[in-house]
């Protein structure tokens, strides 16, 4: 009785009537009420959480994650942390209503283009084995009042209404899966409220009563708050700067965060919710740079080869050439190493595939800008 009550904690009468009229009807026992529970809310007992499969990964997840994730060592142990934690049921155990919140819950904080959204991939693939068991919602496009309707589906008698809504919709698909909300400072205060049902009880229902639940979940957000501009100077929010140290930018990163909620957006539950789950991400230096730049020029010899069956050879000169002109300035991380490796390397490379129609060897020798244009000097066998 004591486990059925700790279950059920926060449930209707007519819930949990019906939790344990389908126990009886499938035999399942007291002691695993929550199977029935994860029956009637899911359609399922599965439990891909507490699977060996699940702890065969996670017991490999720093060595998987470290292959994805260059220069955050700090971050991704913290994220390690929290996903133990969610393996073993220990998130939340402080509060009563711990088993019908979410999972676990990540807030990934730090300059833009260091790997927050590429953890939250990373995650995704080790914890579930693919991408696609991650639900993306980029809050950019939810910056409007009447944007929360995307997510919860319009109100009765307005164009979509029979469509219910995204998240929601989403959630019955997947109810096992990594949720991320990207760049979550940009959301609409409407959909903020609509975090904090989700991180207090553990649900969210449409415009049309159909009710998903996250307590199966991994919630996910990532957040650029605190941070510079991009001319390296306007300041967002702290001082948050490339030369500070790792325990200098946390705390500066959690105190912009509290400012944040508390004094901009007057919404400080939502910063209690977040608890000590806010992970800091770090700005990358020029070793973490090269590492990137190497990783990806990788995969775009990976991907010539699988798709020509041609191989890709760069020279040193070609190589220093090509460095110089991709790590300039690493303020934007990687996703600015990646778009400057896409100008004067890929943009270029294939040029040269479609012009001189290698067999099986394309070698490059030198790359040099002119005029705002990469040309790669190359000879193809």
């Amino acid at each position: 009785l004591e486990q059925f009550a700790l279950e059920t904690d926060g449930m209707t009468l007519a819930g949990m009537l019906n939790v344990a009229k389908l126990a009886g009807s499938e035999r399942i026992a007291t002691r695993d009420i929550a199977d029935a529970i994860r029956m009637d809310r899911l359609g399922t007992r599965r439990n891909p959480w507490k699977s060996e499969i699940m702890r065969g990964r996670i017991s490999r997840a720093k060595e998987i994650i470290s292959r994805r994730i260059k220069g955050q060592e700090r971050a991704v142990e913290k994220a390690i942390d929290i996903l133990v934690r969610s393996i073993v049921g220990l998130s939340g155990s402080q509060t009563s209503s711990r088993h019908s919140r979410p999972r676990g819950v990540l807030f990934l904080a730090g300059p833009t283009g260091v790997g927050k959204t590429e953890l939250a991939k990373a995650i995704t693939e080790l914890l579930f084995g693919e991408d696609t068991a991650c639900h993306r919602f980029d809050m950019s496009e939810f910056m409007e009042e009447n944007s929360i309707n995307r997510m919860i589906g319009a109100p009765p008698g307005y164009p979509g209404h029979e469509h219910g809504g995204q998240l929601v919709n989403a959630m019955h698909k997947k109810p096992f899966s990594v949720v991320l909300f990207d760049e979550v400072e940009k959301a609409h205060p409407r959909i903020l409220d609509m975090f904090l049902q989700i991180l207090d009880e553990g649900r969210l229902t449409d415009s049309r009563g159909s009710t998903a639940y996250f307590s199966e979940a991994l919630i996910i957000f990532t957040s650029n708050i605190g941070m510079i501009g991009k001319d390296h100077t306007q300041n967002l929010g702290m001082n948050i700067l490339p030369g500070d140290s790792y325990s200098e930018l946390e705390q500066k990163l959690i105190e912009a965060i509290r400012d944040h909620f508390k004094l901009e957006l007057h919404r400080p539950e939502l910063y209690n919710r977040l608890g000590q789950n806010i992970i800091a991400f770090e700005f990358i230096d020029g070793r973490v740079a090269y590492e990137i730049f190497k990783a990806i020029v990788g995969r775009v010899n990976d991907v010539v080869r699988a798709e020509h069956g041609v191989e890709v050879k760069i020279e040193e000169t070609a190589m220093n050439d090509l460095i110089d002109l991709c790590l300039t300035d690493w303020f934007e991380g990687g996703r600015g190493i990646a778009n400057r490796i896409e100008t004067h390397f890929i943009n270029p490379l294939s040029r040269e595939i479609f012009n001189l129609q290698p067999k099986r060897l394309i070698t490059v020798k030198s790359a040099e800008e002119t005029d705002g244009r990469t040309k790669l000097e190359c000879t193809a066998k």
